[in-house]
C-alpha cells in the first residue's frame, strides 16, 4: 500500500494558479486588492451572508470579531465579560476570547456531537455571561442549533461560531429552517489552513449580516487604522493624508496570492465535500461491523464537511492508544486525537478559569471522550482502495485484541 496521508490539501489547477501568481507579481498589488475582494464576495455568497472579511488566519478572524462586539450594556442589556466556549476545541478559540478582552467560561461538550448543546449553555449562563462561542466540531452543525439560537436571543447573548472545520456545512430542517455554517449567529469564522475543507495556505474569513460589525472588522484587520483619504470629499490624487488609529490592533490582512488560491479552491468545494462524505460513508459502513468501535453521528437534514472522521472506542478495556500505535506500526495508518489535552487542561488558561469560577466545573464527558476517540485519515485525495485498507487494518487490530483478551 502506498503511503497514506492523514490529511493533505487537494489543489487542482496548479498551472492556472501559477499564471495568476505571475500577474500579481507583475502588477505589484500584493495585499488587499481585487483578488481578496473577489474571494470575500464568493464566500459571502456561498454561506448566504451580506458581508465577508478576509484575514490571515481563523484565530485572527475570531479575535477581530470578538474585539469588535460591543461591551456596553446599552447595546446588549448585559454587563458580563464571560464567553461560554467548549473545552473540546483548539486553544485558538479560547485564546481569541482572552486576547479580545473577555474571559472564557470553558465548559463540557455533548457526548455524542462533541459540540456545545442547549442544556450545557443554559446550565452555564450567569449574570456575567456575554456570549457563546459555538464550535462546529469536525464540520457538524449541532442538531439543536435552533434551540441554541433561541437561548442566545432570549438571554441577549451574542452567538459567534468557530466554523474552522465547517465551510460548506448545511442545516436543513424544513423550508423555514435552513442555515449554513457562517450564518448561524452574528458572525462565523472560517479557517483555510491546509488541513481544512479548502486552503489558502494560511488564511481565515469572518462572515456576518451586520453592517456595523463589518465596518469595525475592516479597521481591526488593518492595525486598527483607516486611511484619512476615505474621509476627504475631494482628495488630491497622489497626496498622502495619513491614517487614524481608532483601535489598538495588528496586521491580520490576507495576501492576494492567498486569495487567489482560495478563489480556485471554491470552484471545487462541493466536490471536496462530496468526496469527504463518500469516504465517511465507507468508514461508517465498515466500522458498524467492528465490535468495540463506534462511528461518529450523522443526522438527516445536516450536511457535514467531515474535517476529521472521529470514531470512539466503546469497550472499556480496549485502549485507544494501543489501537493507534498498532495501526501506525503494523499497517502504516496514521491517526489523530483532537484536541488532547483539552482546553481546561492547558496551563495558559488556568488563570482565566479562576476568574470565571470555571475551576469548580468538572469535565467527565470531555475527559472520557479524549481517552476514547481517534480520527482516521480524511482528505479528498484518499482512494477507495486506501479507505478499504484502513478499515481492514482497523478491524484486524481490534479483532486481534479481542482474541488475545479472550485467551486470558
Amino acid at each position: 500500500m502506498d503511503k497514506i496521508d492523514r490529511v493533505k490539501p487537494h489543489i487542482p489547477g496548479v498551472q492556472s494558479l501559477l499564471n495568476s501568481f505571475k500577474d500579481i507579481l507583475e502588477t505589484g498589488q500584493m495585499i488587499q486588492g481585487k483578488k481578496v475582494q473577489q474571494f470575500e464576495q464568493i464566500i459571502a455568497d456561498y454561506v448566504g451572508t451580506d458581508y465577508a472579511v478576509a484575514t490571515n488566519s481563523c484565530g485572527a478572524a475570531l479575535e477581530i470579531t470578538l474585539s469588535a462586539l460591543p461591551s456596553n450594556s446599552s447595546e446588549t442589556g448585559r454587563y458580563g465579560k464571560e464567553w461560554i466556549v467548549p473545552t473540546q476545541t483548539f486553544p485558538a478559540s479560547v485564546s481569541a476570547i482572552i486576547r479580545s478582552g473577555w474571559n472564557p467560561r470553558i465548559t463540557e461538550v455533548d457526548p455524542v456531537t462533541q459540540c456545545l448543546n442547549a442544556d450545557i449553555i443554559l446550565n452555564n449562563i450567569n449574570p456575567m455571561t456575554r456570549g457563546v462561542l459555538l464550535v462546529t466540531m469536525a464540520g457538524l452543525i449541532p442538531p439543536d442549533i435552533e434551540k441554541i439560537q433561541k437561548i442566545c436571543r432570549d438571554n441577549k447573548l451574542f452567538l459567534v461560531t468557530d466554523d474552522a472545520h465547517s465551510l460548506g456545512s448545511r442545516y436543513d430542517a424544513g423550508s423555514k429552517s435552513k442555515y449554513a455554517a457562517g450564518n448561524l449567529g452574528i458572525a462565523g469564522c472560517f479557517s483555510f489552513y491546509p488541513t481544512k475543507i479548502i486552503t489558502t495556505g494560511e488564511g481565515g474569513m469572518v462572515t456576518t449580516n451586520s453592517k456595523s460589525l463589518y465596518e469595525k472588522l475592516l479597521v481591526r484587520r488593518n492595525h486598527g487604522v483607516y486611511n484619512n483619504v476615505t474621509k476627504i470629499k475631494d482628495p488630491i490624487p497622489g497626496k498622502d493624508y495619513g491614517v487614524t488609529c481608532t483601535f489598538p490592533s495588528q496586521n491580520f490582512r490576507m495576501t492576494e496570492i492567498a486569495a487567489t488560491i482560495g478563489i480556485s479552491q471554491m470552484k471545487h468545494i462541493d466536490n471536496f465535500i462530496s468526496r469527504r462524505n463518500d469516504i465517511a460513508d465507507m468508514y461508517t459502513e465498515a466500522i458498524t461491523k467492528i465490535s468495540g468501535i463506534d462511528p461518529p453521528p450523522t443526522y438527516d437534514g445536516i450536511r457535514q464537511t467531515w474535517w476529521q472522521y472521529m470514531c470512539q472506542v466503546s469497550i472499556p478495556d480496549l485502549s485507544r492508544n494501543e489501537i493507534c500505535e498498532h495501526l501506525s506500526r503494523r499497517y502504516n495508518v496514521p491517526t489523530a486525537r483532537p484536541y488532547k489535552p483539552a482546553c481546561h487542561e492547558q496551563p495558559a488558561f488556568k488563570p482565566y478559569m479562576s476568574l470565571s469560577a470555571t475551576e469548580h466545573l468538572k469535565y467527565p464527558v470531555s475527559e472520557a471522550l479524549m481517552d476514547r476517540h481517534f480520527s482516521l485519515p480524511m482528505h479528498p485525495g484518499l482512494t477507495n482502495e486506501q479507505v478499504e485498507y484502513i478499515c481492514e487494518s482497523l478491524k484486524n487490530v481490534v479483532d486481534t485484541w479481542i482474541v488475545n483478551t479472550s485467551a486470558l
